[in-house]
């Protein structure tokens, strides 16, 4: 007979500790690296609509105290197209099984978008708009995707592609400039305050990282737990359906003996006293008799 198996608290009590590595499934990988490829779109749009203002509506723009954008939307989205064609090709030959690939190729988009996002920083306004805080989207994705070595690694480069740029203008090596009209003053009290500027700004990003990076390492522990009790609960239910399917049969088995017992015994012994008795009734009111 089959045993059904449960686990008693002695035992969940010996069972190993979820390991901190938790990863992401290669499902989910996959389809991260599709989302962002979706949502790549979605921004060449932005940028296609920003050059459309910019170049048709420069006037209202330029009254409204906005340097209008003309050429830089253009370039970027032109970059976003091209990478974002190589990126469906690639992604197109992967499946659940090429966690590698998958990996490469995420980190290639996040690496792709960082460059971009630094470049758009700098000609909107590195310190004199909030724009360097659209950082935190990419950072707050790797905390989602990666573990919190990889998300750090993500933390570091924005922080180094977008102080490097602060730096250049500071030192002149690039031109300063700024979406917004009359905020390109130059002087050595306004590169200080716009160093410290740059300082807060990735000061905040690494604390966004150290948040989401430990909420999201909680998140998955416990999803791994979850899915773990899920398959000791499915296990268990299947033990128990074969358990009783088990337990069914034996019961069965029996009964369909004793039940061709009884047939036997009605169809020999049953029917012959019936026809004997039979017999006598007759032979009782026969008028012959």
């Amino acid at each position: 007979m089959a045993v059904l198996e449960l686990f008693t608290k002695e035992e969940e009590l010996k069972e190993k500790p979820v390991s901190e590595r938790v990863y992401l499934g290669s499902t989910v990988l996959l389809h991260n690296a599709r989302w962002f490829i979706r949502v790549r779109w979605i921004v060449v749009t932005i940028f296609v609509l920003t050059g459309l203002a910019g170049n048709l509506a420069s006037g209202v723009l330029t009254r409204l105290g906005i340097v209008p954008p003309l050429k830089w939307p253009w370039i970027l989205s032109a970059v976003l197209i091209l990478t974002n064609i190589f990126f469906s090709m690639h992604v197109q030959r992967l499946n659940v099984d090429s966690r590698r690939g998958v990996e490469v190729n995420i980190w290639l988009q996040i690496i792709t978008d960082l460059t971009v996002i630094t470049v758009m920083v700098h000609m909107i306004g590195s310190t004199g708009t909030f724009i360097a805080f659209i950082y935190i989207f990419h950072i707050a994705l790797a905390c989602i995707f990666f573990r919190p070595f990889g998300s750090l690694v993500v933390t570091l480069i924005a922080s180094g592609m977008y102080t490097a740029d602060v730096i250049m203008e500071i030192t002149g090596l690039l031109p300063p400039r700024s979406i917004i009209a009359g905020n390109l003053i130059i002087g050595r009290e306004v590169s200080f305050i716009a160093l410290i500027n740059a300082v807060t700004a990735v000061f905040i990003w690494f604390i966004a990282w150290y948040l989401v990076s430990n909420l999201s390492r909680a998140v998955r522990k416990q999803d791994k737990k979850l899915s773990d009790a899920n398959k000791k609960l499915l296990k268990a239910n299947r033990e128990k359906t074969m358990q009783v399917l088990v337990t069914t049969h034996e019961l069965k088995s029996p009964f369909s003996d004793i039940e061709t017992l009884i047939m036997v015994l009605k169809f020999k012994y049953w029917r012959s006293e019936e026809r004997r008795v039979g017999k006598e009734c007759r032979s009782r009111w026969s008028p012959y008799h």
